[in-house]
């Protein structure tokens, strides 16, 4: 039983020696694609930082709500006041050519009135 043993083993050897080169592969291939994979996301993290990084300094550019809803008063108050501007100059336009209206008709009664008399 000794001897039928040992031949036993000797046949297996081969299928082991194969079985462990393929998980030394595997092993090998593993290694591999865990290297690539934290290489990869290295690189994605140092982006993501630079994106962080030039986001702050960007937020340093904003103003702020209130600053802005202060200076939007302020301007809207300016396009108001032009607007009452503009629609007093329009009237004081529109009176003008009232005038010049009423005094076109009193020239035009006079030199009728000066043809009747003749």
């Amino acid at each position: 039983m000794n001897g039928d043993n040992h031949g036993e083993r000797r046949r297996e050897y081969p299928a082991l020696i194969e079985r462990l080169t393929r998980l030394e592969e595997k092993l090998i291939s593993s290694e591999k694609a865990l290297e690539l994979a934290t290489r990869h996301m290295s690189e994605r993290l140092h982006v993501m930082n630079e994106f962080r990084v030039d986001m702050q300094r960007l937020e340093k550019s904003f103003i702020t709500r209130d600053s802005f809803d202060i200076k939007h008063e302020i301007i809207q108050k300016q396009v108001d006041d032009l607007r009452m501007t503009n629609a007093e100059l329009r009237g004081k336009a529109s009176m003008a050519s009232v005038y010049f209206a009423y005094l076109f008709s009193a020239v035009s009664i006079i030199i009728a009135l000066l043809h009747l008399v003749r």
